[in-house]
Parts: structure tokens; sequence; C-alpha cells
């Protein structure tokens, strides 16, 4: 198991989702976070899938809103009608916390998880 730290902000608005495991009902939110790096003048964007159980912090996953995401680490991939191979990072989050305020570029705290 890979277990990664990401800190970004939603792509747009957190969905629900609900799937049945052994006869019961489980309900689960999904997401996308936006990281963003700077290197030297270089700007670069990591893209993260979350799904994470439903809580009450689902309402406040909105479009632009910094969140750190703690979870499992899995790629994998998938293909455009052109064939075209594409990587997907998926996070199966086991921890998710309001990073700031909708619109501010997040700001990881070393130490605090």
């Amino acid at each position: 198991m890979i277990i990664t730290f990401a800190t970004g902000n939603l792509t747009k608005d957190a969905t629900t989702q609900v799937i049945t495991r052994n006869g019961q009902k489980v309900e689960f939110i999904s997401f996308t976070i936006a990281c963003n790096e700077t290197i030297g003048e270089t700007r670069e964007t990591t893209y993260f899938n979350v799904t994470a159980s439903k809580s009450g912090i689902f309402p406040y996953l909105k479009k632009g809103q910094p969140v750190s995401v703690v979870g499992s680490f899995r790629q994998s991939e998938s293909r455009n009608q052109e064939g075209k191979a594409f990587q997907h990072n998926n996070l199966s989050a086991f921890r998710v916390e309001l990073a700031g305020k909708k619109g501010q570029e997040p700001q990881a705290q070393p130490g605090e998880w």
C-alpha cells in the first residue's frame, strides 16, 4: 500500500455515489483535486481523483476549495476514442480536511498530520 498526502484545490463540486457492498448500501463522495507545484519558472499540476466515505465535510467540498487528503494511492490507465492512453492518479482517502478559504492556494503545514 502506498500512502499519499496531497493538498490541492477541488476542480469541481464533490458528488456522491452509492454502492452495495455485502448487501449493505454504502455512500461515498468523489472529487478531483489539482495540486500545483512550482519548480523554478515551471509550474506543474498533478490531478488526483479522490473517493472517501461520506461525512459532514461534504457540503463544503465546492469547486476551488483547498483541501488536504491522506489516502491509499493507486494509478490506473484509460484510453480515449483515438486510442491515446491516459494515466489516472487515484486516492482512497481516509482523511479529508479543509485547507483554507475558497479561492486561496492551499498551504501544506508540516507536522500537522
